[in-house]
């Protein structure tokens, strides 16, 4: 007779998926939501797990407490990072969830909750309730996180900074990911034209997101790398000269708006 139960090694899949699905239900299904709704039904998920692991019994109290506490750990991982949160924000979650955890583990070893499977059903109902409702009046709100540029008209040679990317959240209670757009710099000296690197500054900082909270508005600098402007008119032995034009390919003004990720095309001449 086999010493571990066909049934022990069913749960146990069950519960690796079940982290699996968690995983990747917040990584990529939640996307075109805001990160403030994406909190909530994870945390309204986990937090239903868990009391299905509280007020269940046998195996299906254990998978409930195993992907429930998982999505939890998650759903805290992801408010660190998308809240931007630094050290003492993290030691704070930290300590909240061990003591809550602690005591959770003491009242059920205690026997002080008592309860039914079907408590932890109305609990699910209650936190999914909210949560959905919550997802229901983001997605209402539609696109809501604006992207304005501002290129400066003419560009003396040695200025780093040659515009700007405004990024505004115009939602009135949810916090957004936002991505900036990218750029593609060419210089035309007569017949010759060159592209130049051209980077955005970062808005955040290494270890934290790219989000941006609710009736917030952050700047990016536009900066052009004019060292490899020198060294490419260098090598091909013209003159350098006082000042450039630019213009913006597809655009009729110098300060307009974008969409997410997309790429601008910036001529200097």
């Amino acid at each position: 007779m086999s010493p571990v139960s066909p049934s022990v090694i069913a749960y146990g899949f069950g519960a690796v998926f079940g982290i699996l699905a968690v995983v990747y239900f917040a990584r990529d299904i939640l996307l075109s939501l805001s990160v403030t709704s994406k909190l909530a039904l994870l945390y309204a998920g986990s937090l239903s797990l868990l009391a299905v692991g509280v007020f269940g019994d046998g195996a299906t109290s254990l998978v409930g407490f195993v992907i429930g506490g998982a999505g939890y750990a998650v759903a805290s991982f992801y408010l660190v990072k998308w809240y931007k949160w630094r050290r003492s924000g993290r030691f704070v979650i930290s300590a909240i969830s061990a003591v809550l955890f602690v005591c959770l583990g003491w009242l059920l070893s205690s026997g002080v909750i008592n309860g039914e499977i079907e408590l932890a059903g109305a609990t699910g109902v209650i936190l999914g309730g909210v949560a959905v409702t919550l997802a229901a009046v983001d997605r209402n709100e539609g696109e809501v996180v604006r992207y304005k540029l501002t290129i400066a008209e003419t560009i003396d040679p040695g200025t780093d900074r040659i515009g700007t990317v405004e990024v505004t959240n115009e939602s009135a209670l949810f916090r957004h990911a936002f991505e900036l757009p990218s750029f593609r710099c060419v210089v035309e000296n007569g017949p010759v034209e060159q592209r130049i690197p051209i980077t955005v500054g970062s808005v955040v900082g290494s270890d934290a997101s790219a989000t941006i909270g609710a009736g917030e508005t952050c700047d990016a600098p536009i900066q052009i790398e004019w060292r490899a402007v020198e060294k490419q008119l260098e090598e091909a032995e013209l003159s350098f000269p006082d000042s450039y034009e630019t213009s913006v390919t597809g655009e009729d003004a110098h300060r307009f708006t974008t969409e997410a990720g997309e790429t601008i095309n910036v001529e200097l001449y």
